[in-house]
């Protein structure tokens, strides 16, 4: 086994994102969920909770708007083709987090993508791999 060829990930994808089709007229760009920044949000969002989080106190739907308030601001990065009621919705990480907090599989599907090895992986390793 050749451990590169099997994990080595583009560490600029995973910062900058990827674009996932959701169906034939909508895409989001994702980054990979532990990216630099979503580290540093996660630290700076959940150090008024030390104490709690130690003590196993933290209710699981603060944790679930902290979560949701980082991936929206360092995962999810930009989005083309989403709509509402007719109605074209442009990105912001504001309706991000709206999103992420109203649809659980929006949430799960985001979370989903930005776990998964395979899109962030060296894409001329990928290349090489299938010729």
């Amino acid at each position: 086994m050749d451990i590169k060829k099997i994990f080595k990930t583009d560490p600029i994808a995973e910062k900058e994102g990827v674009w996932v089709d959701i169906d034939d007229s909508s895409s989001i760009l994702i980054a990979r969920v532990g990216n630099p920044r979503f580290k540093s949000m996660l630290e700076r969002l959940t150090l008024p909770y030390k104490s709690a989080i130690r003590k196993g106190t933290l209710s699981q739907d603060v944790f679930d708007k902290i979560l949701a308030k980082c991936t929206a601001e360092t995962i999810v990065l930009d989005w083309r083709g989403f709509e509402e009621d007719g109605n074209s919705i442009p990105y912001s990480p504001e309706k991000a987090y709206e999103y992420l907090t109203e649809y659980p599989d929006f949430r799960d599907f985001v979370e989903s993508c930005s776990e998964s090895m395979e899109l962030f992986r060296c894409k001329e390793d990928a290349e090489t791999e299938k010729n």
